[in-house]
């Protein structure tokens, strides 16, 4: 929407995320940073961090989801999207991690102590991660990433 004295934050967070994911990145930043000018809104702050991950840049991203993560307490979306960042670089103990924060913040996110389960699964094929996403699996059959992991696990 527009505001008197311009476009208010959100449309300019959701104009840089589709510049982004047509990797208009520099032109997404200054977007972004416009919004960011306006106050290092939780909002704000996770659209920079997914630009930045759109290039790759995961140690910038991150820095910035962790802020997003300080900036709202009870959200848990920028740590699962931080650790996502971080497994599709290939850094799956740190993805793991992330994951594991996300999960403690909201032990409703069960979703997301499957994600770690397999994260460390990755490195250690030890079967009790895979008994421990069974579990989630069986005990909430609408967990589509438990069972969507335990599938990989088994396969």
């Amino acid at each position: 929407g527009v505001r008197r004295g311009g476009v208010d934050v959100l449309s300019l967070v959701w104009c840089a995320g589709a510049l982004g994911m047509l990797g208009r990145f520099s032109v997404a930043h200054d977007v972004v940073d416009r919004a960011l000018a306006r106050g290092r809104t939780w909002k704000a702050v996770t659209a920079k961090a997914r630009v930045w991950r759109a290039q790759g840049r995961v140690d910038e991203a991150l820095a910035l989801y962790d802020e997003g993560a300080a900036l709202d307490p009870s959200d848990t979306s920028a740590l699962t999207e931080a650790a996502q960042a971080l497994g599709e670089a290939g850094r799956v103990a740190e993805a793991a991690a992330w994951f594991g924060r996300a999960a403690d913040r909201d032990p409703r996110r069960t979703d997301a102590r499957a994600w770690q389960e397999y994260a460390l699964w990755q490195g250690d094929h030890d079967p009790a991660r895979v008994e421990r996403v069974r579990a989630i699996a069986d005990r909430e059959p609408e967990n589509a990433a438990a069972k969507y992991l335990l599938a990989w696990m088994e396969g």
